[in-house]
This record gives C-alpha cells, sequence and structure tokens, in this order.
C-alpha cells in the first residue's frame, strides 16, 4: 500500500487521504470522505470525464507509473494556497475536533474556561492539542498540532503562515497588558492565572508580530529560560516598533524550569 497526501474533497485543503495505489480508493482521516480516483477529480474538478482531465495534464508514463504524479496535479489545480498565504479556512473545519479532556487539562494546569475562551481543540485520534491560528480579525488561518504522545507539533495546513500571527490576539484585543510566551498552551494556562496572554508559536518573533504587540501599551515577554527564549526576547527589544517591554527574569535556581508552564502557579 501506498500513503499520498492529497487533499479531501469535502473540506478543501485542510484533511488528508490515503489512497491505496492499486485499488485508487481513498479515506479522509478526518471526516470519513470516501471514494475511488475519478470520483474525487469529479468531485473536485466537475468534469464528468475523469480520464479526459487526467489525460490532458498527466503524462502517459506518470498516469501508468506514479500516482502521486495524479494526485499532485488535483492538489496543485484546485488547493494551492498561493504567497498570500491563501483564503481563510471555514469554521466548520474544526468540527472534526472535541474539547480537550479533563485529564490533559490537568496535566498542564489549565482550567476549562481558558480553554474554550482561547479556542483550545482536542484530536482524540492522534491525542494531540488543536491551537487554532487566526488573523487580527479572528478568521481562522489554520491550526498547530502538538502531539502528547511525542511532545512534537506541526502547522496545518502546511505553508500557514503562523509567524503573521500571535495566538490569543483576539481575546487579548482592547486590553493594555500582554504577557507574552512561545507556547499557546502557556498562554492558556497563564490565561486561567488570570493574565492576558499571546503566544508566538515558536522561539521566533518575526516583524509582524512586534507590530501587533506594539498596539499593547505593556508588553512582559516571559519566553523559554533557554537561549532560544533569549533570542526571542532580544529580536523583540531590537524591533523597530516602539513597545514598552519587561523581560521576565526567572527566580534564582530555577534553571531546570525551561518555560513558564514549569513554574508553580
Amino acid at each position: 500500500e501506498v500513503w499520498e497526501t492529497v487533499y479531501c474533497a469535502e473540506v478543501p485543503g485542510l484533511h488528508e487521504f490515503a489512497l491505496d495505489d492499486y485499488i485508487l480508493t481513498g479515506n479522509c482521516f478526518s471526516c470519513s470522505w470516501s471514494g475511488n480516483l475519478p470520483s474525487l477529480i469529479k468531485y473536485l474538478t466537475g468534469d464528468s470525464d475523469a480520464v479526459g482531465w487526467v489525460s490532458v495534464r498527466v503524462p502517459v508514463s506518470a498516469r501508468l507509473d506514479n500516482l502521486s504524479d495524479v494526485l499532485g496535479e488535483v492538489r496543485r489545480t484546485h488547493y494551492s494556497r498561493g504567497d498570500d498565504g491563501g483564503p481563510d479556512l471555514p469554521e466548520t473545519a474544526l468540527n472534526v475536533f472535541t474539547l480537550p479532556p479533563v485529564s490533559a487539562l490537568a496535566e498542564r494546569r489549565i482550567t476549562s474556561a481558558a480553554a474554550s475562551e482561547m479556542g483550545v481543540l482536542w484530536d482524540v485520534r492522534t491525542a494531540s492539542w488543536i491551537l487554532p491560528i487566526r488573523d487580527v480579525y479572528d478568521r481562522l488561518q489554520g491550526w498547530q498540532i502538538k502531539a502528547t504522545r511525542t511532545r512534537e507539533f506541526r502547522n496545518y495546513p502546511p505553508g500557514v503562515r503562523k509567524s503573521d500571527h500571535l495566538f490569543g490576539y483576539a481575546a487579548a484585543d482592547g486590553s493594555t497588558e500582554v504577557v507574552v510566551v512561545e507556547s499557546p498552551l502557556d498562554a492558556v494556562r497563564l490565561m486561567g492565572l488570570g493574565f492576558t496572554a499571546v503566544a508566538t508559536f515558536g522561539a521566533e518573533v518575526s516583524a509582524a508580530q512586534a507590530y501587533l504587540l506594539s498596539y499593547f501599551k505593556v508588553v512582559t515577554a516571559a519566553f523559554d529560560n533557554d537561549e532560544p527564549g533569549r533570542k526571542a526576547a532580544r529580536q523583540l527589544y531590537d524591533a523597530s516598533y516602539s513597545i514598552n517591554l519587561r523581560i521576565m527574569q526567572y527566580p534564582e535556581g530555577s534553571s531546570d524550569r525551561t518555560d513558564p508552564g514549569d513554574l508553580d502557579d
């Protein structure tokens, strides 16, 4: 069996298919849309002649020997996200996820109210946190997936520009002071403790993120207690925008505590 990444016909640009190279049958991991390759092409293109559609776009050798080229043409023609980052995603794309389980919230010391306010969700299939990426108008651009079993994370859809956005910005809008951290889950925990917090989705601060932070009167940088975190603080300090910046100092003897989520309440 050959696994190919091809976008789901039901929720364009988001879900992924596994396709058997010989049976040519696809099943979406998320919404369960399924069908063979010709029906998928018909669904996407509106062209009842799926064979004809493929024949004018993909070389005969590729059609016979390499299914990935056919699927790649489907992706390029219908779901490519342009240089502008692509269109907003429908809110219904999040319907396949659930609220985080109580056990996962407790492990991260996150309140259910804060998780709800920040829009945090859960992927039951992979036991992963789903952290929405939204623009300043609260429009969905994608999400960050943070696995609990492997501690790895990735961004979805591929190519989403998380560095153009701040996690939690919509919830923080209107506040005069804000705490900025790297991890969205740390921002959620701080929100539950009564702080207004946003996150940069990682240990880099872009010019776009610095610009958004300049709208707050006071910004407290609470990046991770490591070299990438200190670099992020310097990036914010050196930003060309006028920011009233405070940099959090970790308590003495806390070198084993690498991020704000490790600190005691």
